[in-house]
């Protein structure tokens, strides 16, 4: 029996996360590249973030919403220590339209988001390499 191996999540982080631009850097640039790319000024962004929460805090201790310095630390990387919640970056990217800061986020990890068309036609890859495979493993059986 094959002894099972756990891997930790860093050995496959890229190396801009472990060159110390990290995971902070990526997220911040990535969060300011969906911002500038969704046509919407800052202060729009801000508005449609506070109403897609509806109401729930998107910092802790905040239940007004963000105002727009908040969201200028989010994307200012001197701003280390100011990080949008997991519920705040969901939010943010349906404000933003943009899946940027998650293609980032798993981008460090070597992953990528997949689409259901993009799984789909990735399934189909798979079987027709894997017909592929047996139509040449047949061939050379009757040699």
């Amino acid at each position: 029996m094959k002894a099972t191996q756990q891997l930790s999540l860093f050995d496959h982080a890229s190396p801009e996360m472990l060159s110390g631009g990290g995971y902070i850097a990526v997220m911040k640039a990535a969060m300011r590249r969906a911002a500038a790319e969704s046509g919407l000024s800052r202060a729009q962004i801000v508005d449609k973030m506070n109403a897609l929460a509806g109401g729930r805090a998107l910092t802790q201790g905040s239940k007004k919403g963000i105002g727009p310095d908040t969201f200028d630390k989010w994307l200012a990387d001197e701003e280390r220590a100011q990080m949008p919640s997991g519920f705040a970056l969901d939010v943010f990217m349906r404000a933003a339209g943009s899946l940027a800061p998650l293609e980032a986020w798993l981008g460090l990890y070597g992953c990528t988001v997949l689409t259901p068309k993009g799984k789909k036609t990735l399934e189909y890859a798979e079987l027709v390499l894997e017909e592929g495979s047996h139509g040449r493993n047949r061939e050379g059986a009757g040699r």
